[in-house]
């Protein structure tokens, strides 16, 4: 098996290429344990050099980036430009990680409001879904744009149970 006990925080993130989910999840979880601002500076320094459509069997880079994500996520470090990157991803999934990430982080994102208009307008309804989950967290005017922008786009059922969800949580009308 893998040794990542004690490893350099670089070598670990180079585990978020694996195929296997456990391997990329004891890998955070690994990296979970580490002081936070030494995870901010080496998981942002390797999370530099990847690009989001860079995707191919043997070398993902959309979800290792997704991971990186996760690992700030982890250590409530919101990295706006990181998240900003892994929601240019072509893989709807990790458009749709990227948009549930920003949920959890919420105002701590300065731009959120234009990420989560963005995910609402997504062509992707996986992605429309995250970002009317999202809303809900924020209870502004912005959450409402958001449930409405999707609303108005073609729903499915999940959505559809998404968005009454949404609007029983944020009085969307009265916003």
């Amino acid at each position: 098996s893998i040794k990542m006990k004690g490893k350099p925080i670089a070598e670990v993130c180079g585990n978020f290429f694996s195929t296997a989910n456990g391997i990329r999840y004891r890998a955070r979880l690994e990296l979970s344990g580490r002081k936070t601002n030494d995870i901010a500076a080496a998981v942002g320094a390797f999370a530099k050099n990847l690009d989001v459509n860079n995707v191919s069997p043997k070398r993902d880079e959309a979800q290792a980036l997704l991971e990186c994500l996760w690992v700030f996520e982890e250590h409530r470090v919101a990295n706006e430009s990181l998240l900003r990157r892994v929601f240019e991803a072509d893989e709807e999934r990790i458009r749709a990680a990227a948009i549930r990430t920003l949920g959890h982080w919420g105002e701590k994102v300065a731009g959120w409001q234009k990420l989560l208009v963005a995910g609402s307008r997504d062509k992707s309804a996986l992605v429309r879904a995250e970002a009317v989950k999202a809303a809900v967290s924020f209870e502004k005017l912005a959450a409402a744009e958001v449930v409405f922008e999707v609303a108005t786009r073609p729903t499915d059922a999940e959505l559809n149970n998404v968005l009454t969800f949404a609007r029983g949580q944020l009085a969307v009308d009265k916003i």
